[in-house]
């Protein structure tokens, strides 16, 4: 957990690529860009002439998302923080995650908690921008090249968006990098984002090659590695989206159906081999980069013979830890979940991820069939496909077989919803703010959060369902204007 201070060193930096991103500066900030190269002069003069540098330069579009959205201060664990996952200890050491715990951001003169994922998806989005308007003018690379480049662009740009939007609600679509256009812009509406998000994955799912390809963007053979995305990787962030715009059950269903009806690419696999490297399930992963570390969530995750302190203060919750039903195995020891008793006192933790050191065995996962099946059970059920074949119920099922338990009994449209929702936080648990998005999308974020409260010892209002976007840039750029409450 040390590296959380580290991180937030880091989003003091980078935080400023949002502000040049936007090109909402003062006289000395416009001085800073004069003496910094923009991104796609760097680009066009050097990288995007060859194959090889322009492969480099996506590559660390993964890198970015690695360093940026998981880690102590990622995406799965704040999130879980701010929902009703995860117990935080020893808060006085970590005032960032207990801030996150406590639902208590800020973003004021004094300084901002809970802005960082807001910079930190400007700066990949600008990156991809970058990315996007070089490549679609470059002539000197090779086709097959160019076209995968460009399809991972606005496939990572709609990743970043999706989150942003999620997180923080509305706001600014940045789509280029002409400072004459970006300057003006204010916060845009998430259903318009949504649109723009669902355009950036049909570009992407006509470009992205349909196998798993290697750092020279050649075929692996089986699908060795999982790290740079396929068509199949935007097809299923696709039927997401549909999912969560709401109004595209229809989309939805076609779309996660693409997924799971490539049985040789993908399958559903025993619980304890879901998350290693490479796995069947998984449809898009992200390499560790830290040495050291197998794997980021692991190594906030796992607690050693102490129980929680110093370098892991995270446990379950009692929450999450009671939600389970008898019996299942997702819950059992050694599965997803593990413990460590310290005297008479147990503490619970996530254990999808089993090493936190040694040879790199898990990748982080990102995507994977699983979430596919309760995306297309929702689907159906919002659709009233309930029960039978192809229905909500057979969806539902293929999940709760993996975890030991029988078959829903929910027979109707409101039964089967509650029962996917709750499917879903025994199912995602811990997996890049599932839960967090749920309860909001669900419109049950005051109910759970407010019953939440009572364990945390704090008071819930309802402004605090979105992050507040760092105090410098409404001061910068005030047409952007703060989230209600902050």
């Amino acid at each position: 957990m040390k590296a959380m201070k580290n991180q937030y060193y880091k989003y003091h930096v980078i935080r400023y690529i949002f502000l040049i991103t936007l090109m909402l500066v003062s006289s000395s900030c416009k001085k800073l860009v004069e003496i910094i190269p923009p991104v796609t002069t760097i680009n066009s003069e050097n990288v995007f002439r060859d194959d090889k540098t322009a492969i480099s330069v996506l590559t660390g579009l993964y890198l970015d998302l690695v360093s940026n959205y998981t880690g102590s201060g990622g995406i799965s664990v704040t999130s879980a923080l701010s929902a009703d996952e995860l117990k935080l200890y020893d808060g006085s050491n970590y005032p960032a995650l207990n801030a996150f715990y406590t639902n208590s951001l800020i973003s004021n003169p004094s300084g901002s908690i809970g802005g960082e994922t807001w910079v930190r998806s400007y700066y990949i989005i600008f990156r991809c921008n970058a990315a996007i308007e070089e490549l679609s003018s470059t002539a000197f690379l090779t086709p097959s090249v160019k076209k995968q480049l460009l399809g991972e662009a606005y496939f990572v740009r709609a990743f970043s968006y999706f989150y942003l939007i999620n997180l923080y609600g509305d706001a600014a679509l940045v789509l280029g990098t002409d400072p004459e256009v970006n300057r003006k812009l204010v916060r845009t509406g998430k259903p318009e984002i949504y649109l723009r998000i669902i355009q950036d994955l049909k570009e992407a799912q006509s470009l992205l090659s349909t196998q798993y390809l290697n750092a020279d963007l050649q075929p692996y053979p089986a699908a060795i590695e999982r790290i740079r995305p396929t068509s199949g990787a935007a097809t299923a962030l696709l039927a997401r989206i549909y999912l969560y715009s709401g109004n595209n059950d229809s989309n939805a269903e076609a779309e996660a159906t693409k997924v799971i009806s490539q049985t040789i690419l993908y399958d559903i696999l025993p619980l304890n081999q879901v998350f290693l490297k490479n796995s069947k399930e998984a449809i898009w992963q992200l390499q560790p980069v830290r040495i050291g570390r197998n794997n980021e969530d692991a190594f906030n995750f796992i607690l050693n013979s102490s129980g929680p302190g110093f370098e892991n203060p995270l446990s379950i919750s009692s929450d999450l830890l009671s939600s389970f039903e008898a019996n299942d195995q997702r819950a059992a020891a050694g599965n997803w979940i593990n413990s460590v008793q310290v005297g008479s006192v147990v503490y619970t933790y996530p254990y999808k991820y089993k090493a936190t050191t040694g040879t790199v065995s898990e990748y982080a996962m990102v995507l994977r069939l699983g979430e596919q099946y309760l995306i297309r059970a929702e689907a159906r059920a919002n659709q009233g496909k309930l029960i039978g074949i192809n229905s909500a119920a057979s969806d539902l099922n293929v999940i709760r077989a993996r975890a030991g338990l029988p078959s829903t009994t929910a027979a109707t449209k409101e039964a089967l919803l509650e029962a996917i929702f709750k499917e879903r936080r025994s199912e995602l648990f811990t997996e890049w703010g599932h839960r967090w998005l749920d309860i909001k999308r669900y419109g049950l974020v005051d109910q759970v959060m407010s019953e939440a409260a009572i364990n945390k010892g704090i008071s819930w209002n309802s402004y605090q369902k979105l992050y507040p976007i760092p105090f410098i840039d409404i001061r910068v750029a005030p047409q952007l204007i703060q989230n209600p409450g902050y």
